[in-house]
C-alpha cells in the first residue's frame, strides 16, 4: 500500500455535521441451523470502522478537489491522512467506493465520501 496523501489544506477541515457518521461493521460469522437460535462466531480481533462524511466546498475548492482525487489520490486508489473532527486525532483511511459529488447551486458543490479506517 502507498503512503497516505495528508487532506489537502485548502479542502474544508471539518466534514458537515448532517451526512457525518461511523458505521461499525458486524464482526461475527452468523449461522442459523434448521432449529434453535442463530449462532455466531467473531470473525476477527478488531474489525475497521467504515466512515460516512459530506463536505460542502465552494466553486473553487471544488475545483481543488478535483485534481487532488485525480493527482494526488490517484483516483481513490492512495489512503488520506485526516484530523477525527470529533477526537481531534489524525488516522488514515482509504475511500471505498466512488464520492458522490452533487451541485446545490451554482457556487456549492457537496462532496460525500465513504472511508475506511486503516
Amino acid at each position: 500500500m502507498s503512503a497516505p496523501v495528508a487532506w489537502h489544506a485548502s479542502l474544508p477541515a471539518r466534514p458537515n455535521g448532517r451526512g457525518y457518521g461511523t458505521d461499525r461493521g458486524l464482526n461475527a460469522h452468523l449461522f442459523e441451523p434448521d432449529s434453535g437460535f442463530t449462532r455466531a462466531r467473531r470473525k476477527a480481533e478488531s474489525q475497521p470502522n467504515a466512515r460516512r462524511w459530506a463536505f460542502d466546498m465552494s466553486r473553487a475548492q471544488y475545483e481543488i478537489w478535483e485534481t487532488f482525487w485525480q493527482d494526488d489520490l490517484g483516483g481513490g486508489i492512495r489512503p488520506i491522512t485526516f484530523t477525527d473532527p470529533v477526537t481531534a486525532n489524525s488516522f488514515s483511511a482509504q475511500v471505498i467506493g466512488a464520492p458522490v459529488e452533487e451541485r446545490l447551486a451554482p457556487e456549492l458543490w457537496r462532496v460525500q465520501l465513504t472511508l475506511r479506517e486503516l
